[in-house]
C-alpha cells in the first residue's frame, strides 16, 4: 500500500483585510416630504424707483449750480428759514441737504432690496417729503420717491 503524502501542519490563510482609509461615507439625509417655501418677493420696482428718485434729487441741485434760475425753488424755501444769506450760501446749504437726502433715498432703496421693504419705504417716504424743500429733484424725484415708497410698503 502506498503511503499518503504528509498533511501540512500550517493551514493556508487569506490575506488580512486592510483597515479603511477614511471615515465612512456620509449618506445625504432624505428629502423632506414638503419642500421649503421660496423666499418672499422683494419689492424690485419700489427699489428701482426710489433709487431713481435719489439720483434726481442729486441732479436737481447740480442743475441749480450749473443753471442758477433752476435753483429758485430750493433757494426760496431755504430763504424762508434763514433770511439774510447770500445766494451762494443758500446753494451750499441746499447742496448739503440734497446730498443727505439723496444718500438717504439710496439707503432706503438698498434696505428695500435686502428684505426690509416696510422700513425702507418709510425712510424713502420721509426723505421724499423733505426733498420738496430743495426742489424735489425737478419735482419728479419727489413724486418717484413717494411712489417707490408706497410700492415697497405694498411689496411690489
Amino acid at each position: 500500500m502506498a503511503v499518503p503524502p504528509p498533511v501540512p501542519t500550517v493551514l493556508p490563510f487569506a490575506r488580512p483585510v486592510p483597515p479603511p482609509r477614511g471615515p465612512p461615507p456620509v449618506v445625504a439625509p432624505p428629502l423632506p416630504a414638503i419642500l421649503p417655501l421660496p423666499p418672499p418677493p422683494r419689492p424690485i420696482w419700489g427699489t428701482l424707483i426710489t433709487l431713481a428718485a435719489g439720483i434726481l434729487v442729486m441732479v436737481g441741485v447740480i442743475a441749480g449750480w450749473v443753471y442758477p434760475p433752476s435753483s429758485d425753488l430750493a433757494v426760496y424755501f431755504i430763504k424762508l428759514i434763514l433770511p439774510g444769506l447770500a445766494w451762494i450760501d443758500l446753494m451750499k446749504i441746499a447742496t448739503v441737504i440734497a446730498v443727505i437726502l439723496s444718500f438717504s433715498l439710496f439707503l432706503a432703496g438698498f434696505l428695500m432690496y435686502h428684505g426690509y421693504g416696510t422700513f425702507g419705504g418709510i425712510i424713502g417716504f420721509l426723505c421724499a417729503i423733505l426733498s420738496i424743500a430743495i426742489g424735489g429733484g425737478f419735482l419728479a424725484g419727489f413724486t418717484l420717491g413717494i411712489i417707490g415708497a408706497f410700492l415697497a410698503i405694498m411689496r411690489k
